[in-house]
């Protein structure tokens, strides 16, 4: 589907104004309002692509053209990050511009961000929502890479525990003969068990 925003041939646009200069049709009224209510939404898009291509085109940087801006530095020069990582191929169409540059904040990872705008086109999520599932999604990824050092880290304590036993049991002679080995091999069993968890 083309996606091309166009205004009208009768449309007049000045800084602070539009005018229709003939009476307008009902296309000419439905294009202008279409390319008006994305039009909010798609400027800071158009930067940040109108930067990169000057910098590569014209060998001309951010910084110059910002000391003849009206926008703050920092507001084009994230306009220009957010549109070098995520190419217009990779957009997705219904989503604003502020929600790609938040979602790129969030995963710093392009890719990623690209994988969380489509999940969220198609599944109808806030942004608040992403947010919620990205930090989620993290938590588990951590715990599940914690959890085997936690467990290996019991096993051992339980292997270095039952060492000690062992000695302790080996430099008793109160205990009868028949006594100790059952103890002892009821300690090896155990010490057998959590060797080969850790293997």
């Amino acid at each position: 589907m083309n996606n091309t925003l166009t205004f009208s041939s009768k449309v007049e646009l000045t800084e602070n104004s539009l005018t229709f200069t003939s009476a307008p049709t009902e296309e000419d009224i439905a294009t202008t309002f279409k390319t008006l209510s994305l039009a909010e939404g798609a400027t800071l898009f158009w930067i940040g692509d109108f930067l990169n291509q000057v910098e590569i085109i014209k060998g001309k940087t951010y910084a110059e053209i910002c000391a003849k801006s009206n926008y703050a530095p920092d507001t084009l020069w994230k306009a220009k990050r957010v549109c070098a990582a995520i190419r217009p191929e990779k957009r997705v169409r219904g989503l604003t511009y502020s929600f790609h540059k938040e979602v790129l904040e969030l995963t710093k990872d392009p890719a990623k961000t690209v994988e969380l705008l489509i999940e969220a086109k198609e599944q109808g999520l806030k942004l608040s929502q992403i947010r919620k599932n990205f930090r989620l999604s993290n938590a588990e990824t951590a715990k599940e890479d914690v959890e085997p050092i936690a467990i290996n880290n019991q096993y051992l304590t339980l292997i270095n525990a039952l060492d000690t036993i062992k000695h302790i049991f080996n430099g008793t002679p109160q205990l009868a003969a028949d006594q100790k080995s059952y103890l002892m091999n009821e300690i090896e069993s155990v010490y057998q068990l959590a060797r080969e968890q850790l293997n």
